[in-house]
């Protein structure tokens, strides 16, 4: 009695084992059924049951990664050709950084081919560690399992967030090159590149805060090179909230060292009234919105602060003309200078370092006095030199 029982656990083992790989056999068959009538996102559902069922099964990584491009619209993955055989799937790791790591340590992976050599064949596939596609590019030149920045992409690629919204698209050369890219928002916004710094307007404090604010602000805004905007509040450090892409804040405490007030002259026998105007300092903070380091910190009379964009941004200019020791400008960078602001000219070399030649002084003629070095810059201007006027 004792072997037949045995003999009856043995059986319905097998019959349970059976069962389960019948079961798994219905998942792939529904799968390739699926696939075959392209309902893709039905089909990666049971290729992934499969999987499931049967971890150590190959090839089907590959599977799901096409169902994947394949419901997003795109066309199917070209066949293998008569060396299928040599080609083989890759599952390679990443951590945050784009770096090479173990499973558990992973981020993203890496759906890839490669041939006998090693060398990457065909479209390959991105995915967060949690499943979702991240990114499909159409090929690669090579690809770096321990750094992927020195991997060298050919072709389109696209790449997602979590949601499914695109959020980068890039075309690359057969060299590996960037012919193109664009960036998106969450929400599927393009994100245009700016050509202007921006500057966050940030904590303006003290006596006649509110005008020193204004004036500065006006200043960066008549200017023309950049993009004005106020930060989201006025505390600094870790705490600093920033509007979007903010490059620098600029902020500023005014103090007031000497109040207006009457005082009087005599002239004969009448003594004459005249006005000391007030002096309102102004500590000039700017800060770089990335680091927090403090890159300027100047002290400004307030009635000059409308300078403040080209002392901190500098204008250029080039030469256009020589006339003994006058000169015409043109070429300005954009920006706001004024009569009487000095200028050093410089020789620009091919290595892009320069040498000072001489100096010019702004008028309101248009004809700008050089007061020094007038025979070299005429000189090095008639050769043909690479001048730059700047501060």
């Amino acid at each position: 009695m004792k072997i037949i029982r045995n003999i009856s656990i043995v059986l319905v083992l097998l019959l349970i084992n059976a069962l389960a790989f019948g079961q798994c056999e219905t998942y792939l068959q529904k799968a390739e059924t699926l696939f075959a009538q392209k309902n893709y996102n039905e089909a990666k559902r049971q290729y992934m049951n499969y999987q499931e069922c049967k971890p150590n099964a190959t090839g089907i990584d590959a599977k799901i990664a096409e169902c994947d491009f394949l419901a997003k619209g795109s066309t199917p993955l070209p066949a293998n050709n008569s060396n299928a055989s040599s080609v083989n799937e890759k599952k390679i790791f990443y951590n945050e950084n784009w770096q090479g790591c173990s499973q558990y340590q992973a981020k993203y992976y890496r759906i890839a081919k490669f041939d006998a050599t090693g060398k990457p064949v065909g479209k390959f596939f991105d995915y967060y560690i949690t499943g979702e596609l991240q990114s499909e590019v159409d090929g690669a030149i090579s690809i770096d399992e321990i750094n992927d920045r020195n991997s060298k992409f050919i072709g389109y690629a696209v790449a997602y967030y979590k949601n499914g919204v695109k959020s980068h698209e890039t075309q690359y050369d057969n060299n590996g090159n960037v012919i193109w890219a664009k960036r998106y928002k969450e929400n599927g916004t393009l994100i245009v590149p700016r050509t202007k710094t921006a500057i966050g307007i940030g904590s303006f404090s003290g006596y006649k805060c509110d005008q020193a604010e204004t004036t500065a602000t006006d200043a960066f805004i008549n200017d023309g090179r950049f993009i004005v905007s106020k930060v989201q509040n006025n505390r600094y450090g870790n705490n600093q909230q920033t509007s979007d892409d903010v490059d620098y804040i600029l902020s500023a405490n005014s103090t007031c060292s000497q109040y207006a007030r009457t005082e009087y002259t005599r002239i004969g026998n009448q003594s004459i009234p005249y006005q000391i105007p007030e002096k309102v300092n102004v500590v000039i903070t700017l800060t770089n919105a990335q680091t927090g380091q403090i890159v300027v910190n100047s002290t400004y009379n307030l009635n000059q602060i409308n300078r403040i964009s080209g002392d901190l941004f500098p204008v250029k200019f080039t030469i256009r003309s020589v006339n003994g020791n006058k000169v015409t400008l043109g070429g300005v960078t954009g920006g706001t200078y004024f009569i009487g602001d000095t200028f050093n000219v410089y020789e620009v070399y091919n290595s892009a370092l320069k040498s000072k030649i001489g100096t010019i002084k702004i008028d309101k003629s248009g004809e700008h006095k050089i007061t020094d070095g007038a025979k070299e810059v005429k000189k090095r201007f008639e050769a043909g030199a690479k001048l730059s006027v700047e501060k």
